[in-house]
């Protein structure tokens, strides 16, 4: 009864926050959300709308770490926008945020406290539908999907990512043979949920015998510990840290240094203050490498094309009730 109630009351929280037409806190001038041209790409009304609700999860999320000296850096793409166009790159469409790990555990710990409907701090543990190796932070009156994710039973709202940045070992082999690791826990994993037949016979039969028998034995939670045990392996053991809960192409390319943490500055990014290492100018040669100088025309748009999909006014479940009845 008491979690029914809750469902309830978060469903009512919801409706009363469209009805009074309320999808965001943060306080945005209207001629923000003007179409406008940005160094030479067109940013419509309708991305303004997205980042719109992206900045204000991320104000919410920077509120959440200030009230618990949780110390948070603004992380890749959106790094790169702060420095060189003191805001979102005209043509991304996502943000991006970084803790350590002991950063990112305290943050675990207030999340369920903290983010209320419709804000929605999604993990392997509060949504089993879809599996990632870090959190996100969503907002459940909007539609952000992820191909490969198109389900009401997963939170699919807007979100920022919230990267957790583990030791990156130097030694290749190493390196190489914790990701492999990783991954073929990350597969595991996936036969809890979000069971997705393959189209290879072999692995369909694979798939069937993982979640129909180990994946009822196993408990869950516990599969997820050893998942965060083969990514923090290298913790204490190396000064480099990075996104160890990506492929090896990411983790070699987005990494930073514990330090990185320690002298933290803040600079402008649109109308908000955020904050980012002070050795921003390291970091992001090695991410981007001529970091200043933009990528070419036809390249600029195309960087979530075909994987990502936006409703900023649509609440992801009457959009997949509408696609539902189109269909």
């Amino acid at each position: 009864y008491e979690i029914l109630s809750g469902l309830v009351g978060s469903e009512m929280c919801i409706r009363d926050r469209r009805m009074k037409g309320k999808i965001i806190n943060l306080q945005l001038d209207d001629s923000f959300y003007k179409e406008e041209i940005r160094d030479g790409y067109t940013v419509t009304t309708k991305q303004k709308k997205i980042w719109a609700v992206e900045m204000d999860l991320l104000d919410q999320l920077l509120k959440v770490c200030k009230k618990h000296d949780i110390k948070v850096i603004i992380y890749a793409g959106t790094l790169l926008g702060a420095i060189r166009h003191k805001g979102f790159i005209p043509w991304d469409d996502d943000i991006d945020v970084a803790l350590t790990r002991p950063e990112y555990e305290k943050l675990l710990k207030v999340a369920p406290e903290e983010f209320k409907a419709p804000y929605f701090f999604q993990t392997a543990l509060s949504d089993k539908e879809c599996f990632v190796g870090y959190a996100r932070l969503r907002n459940s009156l909007t539609t952000g999907l992820i191909a490969g994710t198109e389900t009401p039973q997963y939170n699919c709202g807007i979100y920022i990512d919230v990267f957790v940045l583990d030791a990156y070992i130097e030694d290749s082999s190493k390196l190489h043979s914790q990701l492999k690791e990783r991954h073929y826990w990350e597969i595991f994993i996936n036969k809890f949920h979000y069971f997705k037949p393959s189209k290879s016979l072999l692995k369909r039969i694979i798939g069937n015998i993982l979640h129909y028998t180990i994946c009822k034995i196993v408990p869950y939670h516990f599969v997820i510990h050893l998942y965060n045990k083969t990514l923090t392996r290298y913790n204490g053991k190396t000064d480099r840290i990075s996104l160890i809960t990506h492929t090896e192409c990411f983790a070699l390319k987005y990494w930073c240094r514990l330090s990185d943490f320690h002298n933290i500055i803040e600079v402008p990014f649109e109308n908000m203050i955020i904050p980012i290492p002070a050795n921003y100018d390291e970091i992001l040669k090695h991410m981007y490498g001529d970091y200043m100088t933009f990528p070419p025309a036809e390249k600029r748009g195309a960087w979530h094309e075909g994987i990502l999909e936006f409703e900023p006014d649509i609440p992801y479940a009457d959009f997949f009730k509408k696609k539902k009845h189109e269909s």
